[in-house]
């Protein structure tokens, strides 16, 4: 059974399941682009059914939404529209410091993951990427 609602400007999907299942692990897709978001809710299914997506367009609202919500997983694209992107993956970090973050990046902003690396919980994948790629780690990270 699917959902949607917009939270902030952003959005709630799940991912797959019924309204009997309990949901499963919330995660956060922080993506400007509808088709990249699309493309990260489909390299979830069908292993991860009962996940519930929450979608952001940009940082500030993923940093609002993670005040209203919390989540089991941050998957973060670099390149979505923010002013000043290490402050944004700073203050994501800080609201989810003891869950795992994954970083979509090209080589550039790599650059700005250098203080992140002695984290456990970042995880970088650089663009492009492959769906078996990000679902394999969101597999992993969520211990499924």
């Amino acid at each position: 059974m699917s959902s949607g609602t917009n939270e902030m400007n952003g959005e709630k999907k799940k991912s797959g399941g019924d309204h009997k299942t309990p949901a499963g692990p919330k995660i956060l897709v922080v993506e400007q682009m509808e088709s990249a978001r699309a493309f990260l809710r489909g390299t979830m299914a069908p292993d991860i059914l009962n996940a519930v997506i929450l979608e952001a367009r940009d940082g500030w609202t993923a940093l609002k939404m993670l005040q209203k919500e919390p989540v089991d997983l941050v998957i973060l694209d670099l390149e979505a529209p923010f002013s000043d992107r290490a402050g944004i993956l700073s203050h994501i970090r800080e609201k989810t410091a003891d869950k795992p973050l994954i970083v979509l990046a090209d080589q550039v902003n790599a650059e700005l993951l250098i203080g992140y690396k002695a984290d456990p919980l970042v995880w970088f994948i650089q663009k492009p990427s492959t769906a078996s790629e990000i679902h394999s780690l969101v597999k992993h990270l969520l211990g499924l």
